[in-house]
């Protein structure tokens, strides 16, 4: 296996002010006494080829010693898989603030210049050249001092990321990761927020879109309504329909009045019908005639009574005139009467008074009588005069109250054509106007009234009600139209959280299965890792204590079973040599498992071992060197000298500067 690190330069390099160091293949040993600067080539290796160093500051890298210009570093190797000859250097300095600034980077491959645009960007292309991460560089390949057993309770993580299960893993917590994001959204459950859609928000929407559907549609109605009754209200046909309603309506209030007008004649008469009038004129006319009858004769019994009562009135004159004479005469003295010549005495003439005035009483008696029998003919007679002139009156009121009756009835018919013609022209308007009125119905005019807007008023109220109403559906549409947005936006939202939902699924089985993935790889990886790091662990000593070696898949806790017991034992409770040939057989056993074999880099493995077990751990450690392409071993004992194929010396001289010799 061809070396993987050829050549280390260094310039102005924390205590180097110039080195320069070529690595061959084998144990290349890096001696030195303490504190020469053995470990700083360590951290320029590690620095020119990732840019970093873990837990120090790039600024810390920048020598201090007097005259120093501009760090430089240089590392050439191998591509461990293509053989492709790649080549790093860095550039940097301190800034007027004291921080470190790259000045220059260079990556050349196979001695041609590949473009680099910062300092990530050349890690990710070594990492790609070295086939191995910082991460795994530093955990694995590159041992610091101190941490070689550290490979026998390691940190999860790290191993994790040793084993390449990092990227599964990470790609495990990001699915579930991914899982948490769909399962959330805006900040809640999505099955939460996935039911309230289903059960609650979109069955209300639908709701509340029919009632506003169902409302915008009455409203149209309304409208529809108003529109036709203003659109009727305001034709000719309303108009003609409503003249011949107040027409007919007035005739029929004159037929009323004509029809009151004959029935208070016939009451007046004290009649019950119009019939009855013939057989009473016929009857008053017979009674008149008898009554005339009745008249004549009276009449002349009254002549004739008068005539009598004259005639008595006349004698009864005359014989007062005569005695009035003769008591003239008498009181004269005159004894010869001047009209006949005929002599009067005294007693004669006495005599002739008495008798006259005794034939004068008769006569007047009998005028009396004749006078009363005269006034009662004549009282009778006017009697009968005003019996006539009321039965004529009468009768001539019959006669009057036919021909009224007559004309009456002759109105009224006229009326009533006029009506008939009234009710064709009114059936006429309701067709036209497709009303479901009776002609005759008394409260057609009100039952119009109310379906038609009639009164000037109303129609104008009507018209602000269609206007409201118009308005009001363009609120209820743009409210209905927002509604429907609201639920083709709640429905997307919930196609959108049912494909979260199945998404979230989805992430959680391939989580699980990545889980899985991880368990089944671990276990598999750490199978091999066990039966690798028992066999090394043969090869490198005799002492065949153990049966098995265990790395628990939770922890990576490394224990064994020692011969003879029951159960394994963690393997940092066995006795530190055994302890550091099981670190470096994991350390050995993980390399191979990860096809890296090409590489190991310790730093001063044998600190903290007491000097007696020195020898044994050299021996290990030579062992090891021979098991991988290229081992670099820094330490500050004289060991494994034997075995290395490269020695390089690291001094200081009297200026307290690192410099490189090369042994052979």
């Amino acid at each position: 296996m061809s070396a993987i690190i050829e050549e280390l330069r260094l310039k102005n390099f924390e205590g180097y002010k110039r080195g320069t160091v070529k690595f061959t293949n084998g144990l290349n040993l890096i001696t030195g006494r303490n504190s020469t600067g053995k470990s700083t080539l360590l951290n320029a290796l590690l620095f020119t080829l990732y840019g970093q160093i873990p837990g120090v500051h790039k600024k810390l890298l920048v020598s201090r010693l007097p005259g120093v210009g501009e760090m430089v570093v240089y590392v050439r190797f191998k591509n461990p898989v293509s053989g492709a000859m790649i080549e790093i250097s860095r550039n940097g300095c301190l800034d007027k603030k004291r921080g470190y600034k790259t000045t220059k980077l260079t990556l050349l491959k196979n001695g041609r210049e590949v473009e680099v645009e910062s300092d990530e960007d050349l890690r990710r292309k070594v990492t790609e050249y070295m086939s191995v991460s910082l991460k795994k560089f530093t955990n694995l390949v590159y041992v610091r001092q101190g941490a070689l057993q550290d490979i026998l309770q390691p940190d999860k993580k790290d191993m994790d990321l040793i084993l390449r299960l990092t990227v599964v893993r990470e790609l495990r917590e990001q699915m579930d990761k991914v899982r948490r994001v769909f399962e959330k959204y805006e900040g809640k459950h999505v099955q939460t927020k996935l039911d309230a859609l289903k059960n609650l928000v979109i069955p209300q929407l639908q709701k509340n879109l029919e009632d506003l559907e169902e409302d915008v549609k009455d409203r149209q109605r309304k409208l529809q309504k108003l529109k036709e009754q203003i659109e009727k209200a305001k034709s000719p046909e309303l108009s003609n329909l409503l003249e011949h309603v107040k027409k007919r309506d007035g005739l029929e209030e004159e037929l009323r009045r004509e029809s009151k007008n004959l029935q208070d004649a016939l009451s007046e008469a004290e009649l019950k019908s119009q019939d009855e009038i013939p057989k009473l004129i016929e009857k008053t006319q017979g009674k008149h005639e008898k009554l005339m009858t009745q008249r004549d004769k009276l009449q002349k019994e009254t002549k004739k009574l008068n005539e009598e009562w004259g005639s008595h009135r006349g004698k009864a004159q005359h014989l007062q005139d005569e005695i009035e004479r003769h008591e003239e005469l008498l009181k004269a003295g005159i004894t010869r009467c001047p009209t006949c010549g005929q002599d009067l005495n005294e007693e004669t003439l006495q005599g002739i008074l008495e008798k006259k005035k005794k034939n004068l009483q008769n006569v007047k008696h009998d005028e009396e009588l004749l006078k009363k029998a005269y006034n009662e003919k004549n009282k009778n007679l006017q009697k009968l005069e005003d019996t006539i002139r009321t039965c004529a009156n009468k009768m001539e009121g019959f006669k009057n109250l036919r021909k009224r009756l007559q004309t009456l009835m002759t109105k009224r018919g006229e009326i009533e054509n006029k009506i008939q013609e009234c009710n064709k022209l009114i059936e006429t308007g309701l067709k036209f106007l497709d009303l479901p009125f009776e002609v005759e119905d008394p409260e057609l005019k009100v039952k119009v009234a109310q379906r038609f807007l009639l009164d000037p008023e109303k129609l104008e109220d009507a018209k602000k009600e269609y206007e409201n109403i118009n308005k009001k559906i363009e609120e209820k549409t743009s409210e209905k139209n927002k509604k429907k947005e609201d639920l083709r936006k709640d429905k997307k939202e919930m196609v959108e959280l049912e494909k979260r939902l199945e998404a979230a699924e989805l992430a959680r089985q391939l989580t699980e299965r990545l889980e899985a993935a991880i368990k089944t790889r671990r276990s598999d990886m750490l199978k091999k890792i066990e039966v690798r790091a028992l066999s090394y662990y043969e090869r490198m000593t005799d002492q065949h204590d153990y049966d098995s070696i265990m790395i628990n898949p939770e922890t990576y806790v490394v224990s064994v079973h020692p011969k003879g017991l029951v159960e394994h034992i963690p393997a940092t409770r066995d006795g530190g040599g055994h302890q550091t040939i099981l670190a470096l057989a994991v350390r050995l056993a993980l390399l191979e498992t990860l096809r890296f074999r090409s590489l190991l880099i310790l730093d001063e493995p044998t600190y903290g071992v007491d000097s007696k077990n020195i020898p044994q751990i050299a021996e290990y450690l030579g062992e090891t060197a021979r098991l991988l392409a290229q081992t670099i071993l820094v330490t500050h004992h004289d060991i494994c000298e034997e075995e290395a194929s490269n020695i390089i010396e690291v001094e200081k001289d009297e200026k307290g500067v690192s410099f490189v010799k090369t042994k052979f």
